[in-house]
């Protein structure tokens, strides 16, 4: 539970607010979008993590269509789930995550080389809270948008044992991870419990038999090698 709610701290989707008064706290202020009812599951899940670690989180009221979203063709409201203030979310936020107050996972890079030496379960929660946040299914890859932390990402993905784990970079910046998917699949990258709509499409490629198996050095179905 740990392990997830830090991944998810990590991504996009959590949004943490902090306060600076005799002890720090902070809130987590989960929104994802409507379009897939299984992001209610995710939500819900990051609810159970939260309150098992002792912080309160609830969902509140729905919010709208927020950022290039509003503007798109097809806009769309968000669930939205809030959690208590809480000086555990601080610790995790700046011990765990290793960045210091005021400074977000989108604008700069992690420091929590500490994740490399846990065991492989809790890498591979933490990974998975990561992905279902802001992981997205490709036609043969699977990709994590982690923007600065992309590096960081790939390299836990490579010490889990998926080979096939690359940065991407865009104008020399790191972009995201990929993976492609029968690595994803054996792991796996998204959550079972949670079973978002990522998962299920990747689930899905089980029966899928490109020709690239023997360029990835395959010689069963990720089903079998299961």
């Amino acid at each position: 539970m740990f392990a997830y709610l830090l991944g998810i701290m990590l991504g996009d989707a959590g949004k943490l607010h902090s306060e600076q008064t005799r002890f720090l706290s902070m809130n987590l202020d989960l929104q994802l979008t409507m379009k897939h009812d299984s992001n209610q599951r995710m939500g819900e899940f990051a609810c159970v993590a939260g309150n098992a670690l002792g912080i309160p989180m609830k969902r509140i009221a729905d919010k709208g269509p927020t950022g290039a979203d509003r503007t798109g063709k097809n806009p769309s409201n968000n669930y939205r789930w809030n959690s208590a203030r809480s000086p555990l979310l601080a610790w995790m936020f700046t011990v765990g995550l290793g960045l210091s107050p005021g400074k977000t996972t989108t604008t700069h890079p992690v420091a929590m080389e500490w994740v490399r030496t846990t065991p492989r379960f809790f890498r591979i929660r933490f990974i998975q809270g990561v992905a279902d946040s802001d992981g997205c299914v490709k036609k043969s890859e699977v990709e994590i948008t982690s923007v600065p932390n992309a590096d960081f990402v790939t390299l836990v993905l490579k010490e889990l044992g998926l080979r096939t784990a690359r940065t991407t970079y865009e104008n020399g910046e790191e972009r995201g991870s990929m993976v492609y998917w029968h690595d994803a699949l054996a792991l796996p990258i998204f959550s079972e419990f949670v079973r978002s709509y990522r998962f299920d499409i990747l689930q899905g490629y089980r029966t899928r038999k490109p020709r690239q198996w023997k360029k990835w050095g395959l010689t069963a179905s990720p089903s079998e090698m299961n």
